[in-house]
């Protein structure tokens, strides 16, 4: 019997760090607010796909979860901030979410919500509160999350970096600068058992040895030249 199944691409060379991320999508969020300033519309998908992407490397959520993030269900604000809940019925490991907006994006949200959002819901159209919508008024599925961040990602660092290798991103470089908290990873990402969360520590190892290697290659060809 023939195996047909094919080999998963390998993870390591998709990689970016969390910091270049965070950067983009500062940067991207200043773009479509310039936009918006001047009055061009166009700006409100990029603010919108700059925030997505900040909020995906600090709360490192399926992309189903983060689909179906809704106003006043499962999103909202309280004395402590801008607050994320999901029940462990809608998570894949049965884990429950229960987390807020991280306070540096806090401001940006509220951005998103009294500026950019409507300029992106349609009149003829009823809010149905979805917080990510496209410029037609309708929620943004799973697939077109996907394929956007995936694109941005490709022109920006020449990487396919999908929503979910965000999640091994996170993981990774927190193991990679502090090893001795792998243990937090089966909560962030919210895993059953640290199992899952060991080879994201394996991945920072090797990423640290290949990291080594290239600082080898480098002395070497300065010594030689």
């Amino acid at each position: 019997m023939t195996n047909t199944a094919k080999p998963s691409r390998p993870k390591l060379p998709r990689m970016v760090r969390i910091g270049s991320i965070i950067l983009l999508s500062d940067r991207l969020m200043d773009i479509g607010l310039e936009k918006l300033r001047v009055g061009r519309r166009s700006g409100a998908p990029i603010y919108r796909d700059g925030l997505l992407i900040g909020l995906l490397i600090h709360r490192p959520m399926r992309r189903r979860n983060l689909t179906d993030l809704r106003i006043g269900h499962n999103l909202f604000v309280d004395d402590f901030g801008i607050r994320i809940t999901i029940p462990r019925k809608e998570t894949k490991k049965g884990v429950p979410f229960d987390g807020y907006v991280p306070k540096r994006l806090e401001e940006a949200t509220f951005t998103y919500l009294d500026r950019v959002r409507p300029v992106l819901l349609k009149n003829d159209i009823p809010d149905e509160g979805w917080l990510w919508v496209g410029r037609r008024g309708r929620q943004v599925t799973a697939d077109q999350i996907s394929t956007r961040v995936t694109r941005i990602m490709r022109e920006h660092f020449g990487r396919d970096l999908s929503p979910h290798l965000f999640r091994d991103c996170a993981a990774t470089e927190a193991a990679l600068e502090r090893p001795e908290l792998i243990g937090i990873t089966k909560h962030v990402l919210g895993h059953m058992t640290l199992a899952s969360s060991q080879k994201f520590y394996n991945q920072a190892t090797s990423f640290t040895a290949f990291s080594r290697h290239a600082d080898v290659i480098r002395k070497l060809r300065g010594e030689g030249s």
